[in-house]
């Protein structure tokens, strides 16, 4: 086989570019870690020393003693989301931009990669798309993904573009696209804002494709993987829709997971989030074993991968709703510092912030995560969040739209009505209080008894006295004059 020289190498991968010689070793020992290929005994790749590098296979098409060999086949698709970010696009007439963009690229890889629920493919081997004219189901077949990322960014004077659209490179469909335009004051700072706000509106939306295909399987007949991707799913929509028939089938579909994989985290955070769900609602049976329960799953899952901030957040969100408000606290702010990009992470946290009594914080967090995910499948449920931040912080003015952009989007979601009640109690609007605790009591008569006995788990005792008599009052046990004077 012909040997290759590093030089050629450099000038073929980076298109001239100055790079020295770390960053081509580091993309061969990727590349041998893909193939599983021994430097000290190779089979694929020889290393000839200060002279290059030898193929020690035949190319597709190629003649080695008079015959021919197949080429490798390409890579399998990992059993969950994966996703290449190929290099973006520097637009700019300037071509001193590139280190410019190609950061951004970098840091989006860099984002992605925090989210345990996607396969992503690490930025040596996108990077070697790099300055070339691809074909995405090529790419994607080459790299054995189902998505590619791909965008351009263009910058005028003190002003910048940026482009991305996600493809599904099964068919060459576009599942998500955006345009992003900033002022470029602090270049860093636009850099960190931009990735940012790609990764937030970006991750949903594989999300959203993901959960919707594994609702669509038949469950018969599927792996462990795809049952808890299911599972979450069915738990998920139990959320949005306050349906206990969904969380019964999310903790069967996980049960099922869990018995072809113990450790299958995602399988442990869609069942402990069902379990939290029957808890909050007031449906349990057996209140106390599911709180025991629940409290359980959601430590096995952090058992299980404890660097998935999903599986941190739920045992956070549990905690915190249910008698353990500090140590869930404590698990919402390592699930932020695990992946501060995770919009529903963001937002969860800000609630309790909020709760805890820091209402200003809380809404500034919970606004940056619908800043983040303006499309995101959580969007009723954030603005809930928001609105009942308003309310911890008395600006019952800033909670009714976001209030009632909840229980329009969401018109059985249980909490978003107690929380435009309690919003409209605010504001003195008693009559329109009511009307919502009908509907209420229409939608989740439980849950309603269950903030009518015990309130929110606010964390100083007016704050929680406040909230307690609000929805008294909205419900018609109290005269609206105690509220009156704790607004």
């Amino acid at each position: 086989m012909q040997l290759v020289s590093k030089e050629e190498l450099i000038d073929r991968v980076w298109g001239g570019k100055a790079v020295g010689d770390d960053a081509l070793t580091s993309c061969m020992q990727e590349l041998r870690r893909a193939l599983g290929d021994d430097p000290r005994h190779p089979r694929f790749v020889e290393t000839r020393h200060r002279r290059g590098y030898r193929l020690l296979v035949p190319m597709p098409g190629s003649a080695t003693q008079g015959s021919s060999i197949e080429g490798t086949s390409p890579p399998s698709l990992p059993d969950k989301a994966s996703i290449a970010v190929l290099p973006f696009h520097n637009m700019s007439e300037d071509p001193g931009q590139e280190y410019f963009v190609d950061g951004i690229t970098e840091d989006i890889i860099t984002e992605l990669s925090r989210f345990r629920q996607l396969f992503v493919i690490a930025r040596n081997s996108s990077f070697t798309y790099k300055a070339r004219t691809v074909d995405i189901r090529q790419v994607a077949r080459e790299l054995g993904v189902r998505y590619v990322l791909e965008g351009s960014v263009r910058r005028a004077g003190k002003r910048i573009r940026v482009t991305g659209q996600l493809v599904d490179a099964r068919d060459g469909s576009h599942v998500w696209a955006e345009r992003y335009d900033r002022l470029l004051e602090d270049i860093f700072a636009v850099q960190e804002e931009l990735t940012q706000a790609i990764v937030g509106a970006l991750v949903p939306q594989l999300d959203t494709v993901e959960l919707s295909r594994h609702m669509r399987l038949r469950p018969g007949n599927l792996a462990a993987r795809e049952l808890a991707v299911r599972a979450l799913a069915e738990a998920r929509e139990g959320h949005r829709k306050t349906d206990g028939a969904l969380c019964d089938a999310a903790i069967e579909t996980a049960d099922k997971a869990l018995a072809l994989d113990p450790q299958s985290c995602a399988a442990w955070i869609a069942k402990c989030f069902a379990l939290f769900q029957h808890v909050h609602y007031g449906r349990a049976k057996d209140v106390e074993r599911t709180r025991s329960e629940a409290l359980m799953t959601g430590t096995r899952a952090i058992e299980a991968d404890p660097l998935n901030h999903l599986a941190w957040a739920i045992r956070g969100l549990y905690q915190c709703n249910h008698g353990r408000f500090d140590a869930g606290l404590q698990d919402l702010l390592r699930a932020h510092a695990l992946n501060p990009s995770s919009a529903q992470t963001v937002c969860t946290l800000g609630y309790f912030q909020a709760l805890d009594g820091d209402a200003a914080s809380g809404i500034d967090k919970i606004r940056r995560a619908i800043r983040l995910s303006p499309k995101d499948p959580a969007h009723a449920a954030m603005h809930k969040d928001l609105a009942l931040a308003c309310v911890m912080g008395r600006r019952y003015a800033d909670g009714i739209e976001p209030a009632l952009v909840a229980t329009n989007e969401a018109p059985s979601m249980a909490p978003a009505h107690a929380t435009l009640a309690l919003v409209q109690v605010g504001l003195g609007d008693i009559a329109k209080a009511r009307q919502t605790i009908d509907r209420l009591r229409q939608i989740a008569p439980s849950h309603l008894d269950m903030r009518l006995e015990k309130g929110w788990p606010c964390q100083r005792e007016d704050d929680a006295k406040r909230l307690l008599t609000f929805i008294r009052v909205a419900a018609g046990l109290e005269d609206a004059g105690v509220a009156e004077a704790l607004r």
